[in-house]
């Protein structure tokens, strides 16, 4: 059960990334043709939290990575 968690929140950073950087677009549009200092400073927001959920991403990749695979038996404990 802990790793179908793990993959929904996988799933669930890499979905807040999307709507992020589409967050980052739209203002980063509204910059270019306004060029008001808001618009700047959203999207720089924007742009941090893109870097959190970059890294919280990262980590649950390499925790997941660590893990032991369960999916092969282990040749120790088969009873011949």
């Amino acid at each position: 059960m802990t790793d179908q968690t793990n993959i929904s929140a996988t799933r669930e950073l890499l979905t807040e990334l999307k709507v992020q950087l589409a967050l980052v677009d739209s203002t980063h549009n509204t910059f270019e043709t306004k060029h008001t200092k808001s618009s700047a400073t959203r999207c720089r927001k924007h742009l941090m939290h893109i870097k959190k959920h970059c890294d919280a991403l990262r980590r649950e990749i390499l925790k997941e990575s660590k893990k032991p695979d369960t999916s092969t038996p282990d040749l120790d404990k088969v009873v011949v």
